[in-house]
């Protein structure tokens, strides 16, 4: 009975892989341009889909299996100081070879690699009070990109957004509400600025500061 059981068990030689070689950088690309993405997760599986082709060809492997991808976890994280970045290299391997499977080009072969653990509580330590003090009195604070390195400084130690979020504001974001000067932002994954931060009056002064010497400048 127990030997009638083990044969039912699917081996590695019996997945259907395609006989010829796959030409993965060609298959890649019609996978990127088939899904309905964001552009920067499109450029993200990009990038890491080329470490995985550049590793199937270091390792001379032309038809890769699931013990396959379960090594590539391994190796991408002795690369990768973070888990979150190995879990974004499994997030778009996955992602292709799920595609893959529906279109019967290719087994989906990432289906038992598991995503590897996040560390848990803060990723980074707060900057102590004495650190915050050395980094904005080390900004110099008389030109115009020192206005600017000063501003974005204040603002993300007060508010704490994310750098990318910073990047996408515009003047036109900043407004009051409710007799409270706030900035909007688009957060991670949002198609729309519709999260705010409020802006201490330090943060409001050097904004202020680094906007009038630009129109001072631009006049």
């Amino acid at each position: 009975m127990d030997n009638k059981k083990k044969q039912l068990i699917p081996t590695l030689e019996a997945i259907d892989y395609p006989q010829v070689i796959v030409p993965w950088p060609e298959v890649i690309k019609a996978f990127l341009e088939s899904v309905d993405l964001r552009e920067s997760t499109i450029e993200s599986y990009r990038r890491r889909l080329k470490q995985f082709v550049l590793w199937l060809k270091e390792n001379k492997i032309n038809h890769p299996t699931p013990i396959d991808m379960i090594q590539f976890k391994k190796d991408i994280s002795l690369r990768c100081s973070s888990s979150l970045t190995v879990g974004n290299y499994l997030v778009a391997s996955r992602s292709f070879f799920r595609w893959c499977q529906r279109r019967k080009i290719y087994p989906d072969i990432s289906q038992e690699v598991r995503n590897p653990t996040p560390p848990s509580g803060h990723r980074k330590d707060a900057l102590e009070l004495s650190q915050i003090q050395e980094l904005l009195s080390s900004i110099e604070r008389v030109t115009l990109k020192g206005k600017r390195d000063y501003a974005l400084c204040r603002l993300l130690i007060a508010a704490g957004p994310r750098g990318i979020e910073v990047w996408r504001s515009n003047i036109e974001d900043i407004r009051k509400k409710n007799g409270v000067w706030v900035c909007y932002l688009q957060g991670k994954g949002q198609d729309e600025k519709s999260e705010l931060v409020i802006l201490a009056p330090t943060v409001l002064e050097a904004i202020e500061g680094y906007l009038f010497l630009r129109n001072y400048k631009s006049k």
